[in-house]
């Protein structure tokens, strides 16, 4: 029998009721659920941190005890895969949803600490992540990777511009054009959606954004992974992981070292995913941007990053035309 240290209320509320569920994923550190409802669940170690949908187990390997065939079940206070049993009580309940009121008459905290992210952003992050639509100077990716940026480009503008006005067809035209767009459970264009939807929140305090955050999650959801959508109901409920939650604290006092700390957490979860996440989250926070896309010539692709400044700095992307496929990684958590 191992012990539950900690479950994300909602998580807790569905279990009063539970569905059906089969495993979604197994690694090492975390195995996802999925119910015929659509929720997820994501049992965890605790290096993974309390997130909106995670039950955080005492530590032990996840796929050592669980396949991908193994059966789930849900009674007496237990969750069941396989042989592996799963106590539930006692538990310490932890809540996912920010408090998104805390940021109201403290919005200038968001926007002064929009260079401390972009700056954590260009050291710290993958050259391959949606980074690449805020920061400047030149980089070098794959082929198929410029052909992703470049058609996340204009609707990553979009998405930004429909947030921050409230303006349904943007929000849902920029969403579709996202969904499932990139590599990985949570496809990138899904992670830098996430993290519009956060900073959406922060930045109208918690006032007035269901709507259009919901316009978001409701047209990706049916378009992208389901560990993706599951991620993206949770922001627009205003939910996010324990990692978010500490950056949100570190924005609020306007601390730049936790800043830093918090951000390199957020950066370093998954190849790309904390990445381009992060990286929507700071281009909602830089403002309504204003970027064109050019291409110089057939052989190279320049995009221009969205910069606070709103200039047009070009990052040009070398194709690497002999290569025919690409081994994309797994995001694990």
């Amino acid at each position: 029998m191992v012990q539950a240290r900690s479950i994300a209320s909602p998580t807790l509320a569905w279990l009063r009721d539970p569905k059906p569920a089969r495993v979604l994923h197994v690694f090492k550190d975390v195995c996802n659920l999925i119910a015929e409802d659509g929720e997820v669940l994501s049992l965890v170690m605790p290096n993974i941190g309390d997130g909106p949908f995670n039950i955080i187990l005492s530590p032990l390997k996840f796929s050592d005890h669980i396949s991908a065939e193994s059966a789930v079940s849900f009674d007496d206070g237990q969750i069941r895969i396989g042989a592996l049993e799963i106590a539930l009580s006692p538990v310490q309940v932890w809540e996912p949803r920010f408090d998104w009121e805390s940021f109201r008459g403290r919005q200038d905290s968001l926007s002064l600490s929009a260079g401390a992210l972009e700056e954590a952003l260009v050291e710290l992050a993958p050259v391959e992540s949606f980074v690449q639509l805020i920061r400047s100077g030149e980089s070098s990716v794959r082929e198929i990777e410029a052909q992703i940026l470049l058609s996340a480009q204009e609707p990553a503008r979009l998405i930004v511009q429909g947030l921050l006005r409230g303006d349904e067809e943007l929000c849902r035209t920029s969403a579709r054009k996202l969904a499932g767009l990139g590599a990985g459970l949570t496809p990138d264009g899904d992670d830098f959606m996430m993290g519009c939807i956060l900073a959406t929140w922060a930045y109208h305090a918690g006032e007035g954004v269901e709507q259009a955050v919901k316009w978001v999650s409701l047209e990706a959801g049916s378009r992208t992974t389901p560990l993706a959508a599951a991620w993206l109901r949770a922001a627009s409920r205003g939910e996010c992981s324990a990692r978010w939650h500490d950056l949100l604290q570190a924005i609020l006092i306007v601390n730049e070292e936790n800043i830093r700390s918090a951000a390199q957490a957020i950066i370093h979860q998954g190849h790309t995913s904390g990445a381009s996440a992060l990286a929507g989250f700071t281009a909602v926070l830089m403002g309504d941007l204003q970027v064109p896309i050019s291409r110089r010539n057939p052989s190279r692709f320049c995009l221009p990053t969205l910069t606070e400044r709103h200039q047009f700095q070009w990052i040009e992307f070398e194709f690497a035309s002999h290569r025919s496929h690409l081994d994309w990684g797994i995001d694990e958590g």
